[in-house]
This record gives C-alpha cells, sequence and structure tokens, in this order.
C-alpha cells in the first residue's frame, strides 16, 4: 500500500513536470 501511494506521488510529480514542459514549450513557439 505504501508503495503504492509513493508510486503515485511520483507519477504525479513526473506528469506535472511534462505539463510544465509541453506548457514551457507551447510558450516559445
Amino acid at each position: 500500500m505504501r508503495t503504492r501511494a509513493v508510486s503515485n506521488r511520483t507519477h504525479i510529480c513526473l506528469s506535472a513536470l511534462v505539463l510544465e514542459t509541453v506548457l514551457d514549450q507551447d510558450l516559445r513557439f
């Protein structure tokens, strides 16, 4: 259970990073 929670949190963080990168590129172009 604890491992799943940590994995979920990591997944959310990664998604947020990817989203920020994509938005950054969109603003640049």
